[in-house]
C-alpha cells in the first residue's frame, strides 16, 4: 500500500507535471510544422487523433491522446496527495479541476460527436436524423450558399463560414451538382457535438480559479 501510494505522488509530481506540458507543447509544435507541409487532416491522424506516432518511421512516442491521459492522471493524483486542502489553495483546486473537466470532456466529445454529408434536392426537405425530427426545406442555392425554410418555418441562408444550428446539428454548406437545368443538388457538412459546452465551461471554472486564487493570494499579502 505504502509502495503504491509513493508511486501516486510521484505520478502527481510537478515535475512529472511540466514534463508533460513540455512534451505536450513540443508535440503541438511538431504537428503543427508538420501540417504547413503534409496538410491538415494528416497530421491531426498523425500528431492528435491517435495515441502514439512513429518518429522517422522507426521510434514510436506518445501521441497527444497517450500526453493527455498522462496530464490527467498528474492532476488527478496532484490533487489527491500533492496539494494541500486549505483555504487559499481553492484557487488552484479549482484551476486543476478545470484541466481534468477540458480532458474529459474532449474524451466524450470525441467519443460522441458526428461528422457527416448531407445531400438533398432543392425544392425538397432534407432529414437531418432518422426520425426526423430535425429537417430543412431547401429553397434555392447558388455556388456560395443556400436558403432553406428550418422546423420552425423561418428562412435561413447557409454558407461554408456562417453555418447555421438547427436542434444539435451545426450546418455547413459545402457545395452545388448541378443535374439538370431543372434539378440541383446540394451538400451540406452537418456535425453534432453533445459536449460542445465543454471549451466554455473550462473557460469560466478556469478564470473562477484564477479570480480565487488571486483574492487569496492578497489577502494573504496584506497580513504581511
Amino acid at each position: 500500500m505504502k509502495f503504491l501510494i509513493s508511486v501516486l505522488r510521484f505520478l502527481g509530481s510537478l515535475r512529472v507535471g511540466v514534463a508533460l506540458l513540455l512534451a505536450i507543447f513540443g508535440l503541438v509544435f511538431w504537428g503543427t510544422l508538420f501540417e504547413a507541409r503534409a496538410g491538415v487532416e494528416l497530421g491531426t491522424e498523425r500528431f492528435f487523433d491517435s495515441w502514439i506516432f512513429f518518429a522517422a518511421g522507426i521510434f514510436p512516442l506518445p501521441a497527444l491522446k497517450t500526453l493527455a491521459i498522462f496530464l490527467f492522471v498528474n492532476l488527478l493524483c496532484a490533487l489527491l496527495f500533492r496539494i494541500p486542502r486549505t483555504k487559499k489553495n481553492v484557487g488552484i483546486w479549482i484551476l486543476h479541476f478545470s484541466l481534468l473537466i477540458l480532458i474529459a470532456g474532449s474524451f466524450l466529445s470525441h467519443a460522441s460527436r458526428e461528422n457527416f454529408d448531407a445531400f438533398g434536392f432543392v425544392g425538397a426537405s432534407l432529414p437531418l436524423d432518422e426520425k426526423a425530427k430535425n429537417s430543412l426545406r431547401l429553397l434555392n442555392a447558388d455556388s456560395m450558399k443556400v436558403c432553406a425554410l428550418n422546423g420552425a418555418g423561418d428562412s435561413i441562408f447557409i454558407a461554408a463560414n456562417s453555418p447555421q444550428t438547427i436542434g444539435d446539428y451545426q450546418i455547413y454548406f459545402a457545395e452545388t451538382i448541378p443535374m439538370n437545368a431543372e434539378k440541383t443538388i446540394v451538400r451540406l457538412h452537418i456535425r453534432r457535438d453533445p459536449f460542445d459546452f465543454v471549451p466554455k465551461l473550462f473557460a469560466l471554472i478556469f478564470c473562477a480559479g484564477i479570480f480565487l486564487q488571486c483574492i487569496f493570494c492578497r489577502g494573504k499579502n496584506e497580513n504581511f
